[in-house]
């Protein structure tokens, strides 16, 4: 099983996970074998494995009146309910330290953005430009070719599945195949003897069918159904052009219509039952026996490394395993990660929080920050990926040893930004960029 996804909180359904699958078989499992056919591919599912005893609270009572009847309130707003006066308080040096080191955690003015929503010089920023240039019908002079080939793939991704007009299958192969016309270095030359945008996305349009039919050849034994060609021609890039596009939908609104309630009980359901010492509770054991059969799967493919991909609160769960359960169990005593990836990651926040495991309060980014992941012997290569438009997630770059901390920008809103990483094909062409100069390292 060498690569294990851990998802995030609030995950209940497997549409998301089978396109993620097809990508890690496509980009990631060629980097670490020769037969990436036979790679074992898996996905931790802890949802399934909350404590559900206090479930029937979030619909009956709501999420305000289960965050007092839990106890959540305490956890996560001690330190702010205890401050009901700040006149009182002679000595702010510790409040103003703590605030200082959590501002390194979205180093906004080293990135060149105003705001992590407002990503405006960046790549993010110049797609959302563009996106307001095409407002005019695809007359204006703004060109594809202004974005790198990265930024041209997840815009074209963007296309795809805001149209809504595709299957999964068909949508995921979509995908793949605007990501290769975005890399393909003849798409930016046939794009620079075009006049306007309007005659850049009709060329788009006609290579990605192109390419699209190519591609169906290979995945069609993947799935059951028929590929549907035809309506790629129709679907790419159409909300792109609408004035009622899903673009165009309030981050805050998207907010309000999300999940809520199961984000928080995910998250309090993990730190209330996660267990210790040499004792996890179940959903780190679920995780736990998944590198364990990585670890068989590693043997005797004859080492092929283990590859852990986790997105948001599945990054905290990594963390706790590989600092504290791991060394503390003797039959896990071999097993390595050798290459971790936390998207959208929340690792460096949690840290400084103090919220995992093997927090201490004497362990500081500037006493020390990161010495555990620094000499931990289970764990090979962390790879902390956020994106500055995504309000959750965090660097750890300033945080946290033995960490290379990189920006992916996704050119979404500050909601939809979160789940991004995992759903465009240029994420994993990065990643399988990483662990190509990994390995030849």
């Amino acid at each position: 099983m060498p690569i294990i996804y851990l998802h995030g909180v609030s995950v209940r359904d497997e549409r998301d996970w089978e396109q993620m699958e097809v990508l890690l078989r496509r980009f990631v499992a060629p980097c670490i074998s020769d037969d990436p056919a036979g790679v074992e591919i898996s996905r931790c599912n802890w949802s399934d494995l909350s404590d559900r005893s206090g479930a029937r609270w979030l619909s009956v009572l709501g999420l305000s009146r289960f965050m007092q009847t839990s106890g959540l309130t305490e956890i996560i707003g001690a330190s702010l309910s205890n401050i009901k006066d700040l006149s009182c308080i002679k000595d702010l040096s510790g409040i103003k330290d703590k605030s200082r080191t959590l501002s390194k955690l979205r180093p906004v003015k080293a990135v060149g953005v105003k705001s992590p929503v407002s990503a405006r010089l960046t790549e993010s920023g110049r797609f959302q430009v563009l996106r307001e240039k095409l407002s005019d019908g695809g007359k204006t002079a703004c060109s594809f070719t202004r974005l790198s080939r990265e930024a041209l793939s997840n815009l074209l991704c963007q296309g795809i599945r805001k149209s809504q007009r595709l299957s999964g299958a068909d949508e995921i192969i979509a995908c793949i195949a605007a990501d290769e016309v975005a890399f393909d270095e003849e798409t930016f030359l046939q794009m620079g003897q075009c006049q306007t945008i309007t005659d850049e996305m009709k060329l788009l349009r006609g290579i990605m069918a192109a390419r699209f039919d190519l591609l169906k050849s290979q995945f069609q034994p993947l799935y059951r159904d028929r590929l549907s060609m035809p309506t790629i021609k129709d679907s790419v890039m159409i909300d792109l052009l609408s004035g009622t596009s899903p673009f165009c939908k309030s981050p805050i609104e998207k907010l309000a219509q999300s999940a809520a309630a199961k984000f928080v009980y995910d998250i309090w359901s993990y730190l209330s039952t996660r267990g210790g010492g040499n004792s996890p509770g179940t959903i780190p054991r679920a995780f736990i026996g998944a590198l364990q059969a990585a670890q068989q799967s590693k043997l005797r493919r004859g080492g092929e490394p283990i590859v852990v991909v986790s997105h948001s609160m599945g990054g905290q769960i990594v963390y706790d395993v590989v600092t504290h359960f791991l060394p503390r169990l003797p039959d896990c005593s071999q097993i390595v990660v050798d290459f971790w990836c936390a998207t959208a990651s929340q690792v460096g926040l949690f840290y400084e929080l103090k919220l995992f495991l093997e927090s201490s309060a004497a362990l500081t980014s500037q006493t020390g920050a990161g010495t555990m992941l620094a000499s931990n012997k289970h764990l090979g290569y962390f790879w902390n990926v956020w994106d500055p438009s995504d309000l959750f997630s965090y660097s750890a770059g300033s945080v946290c040893d033995k960490v290379d901390d990189e920006i992916f920008e996704s050119g979404l809103d500050a909601v939809s930004a979160h789940g991004a990483y995992l759903q465009m094909p240029a994420f994993f062409r990065r990643m399988a960029a990483k662990l190509t100069s990994l390995k030849a390292s």
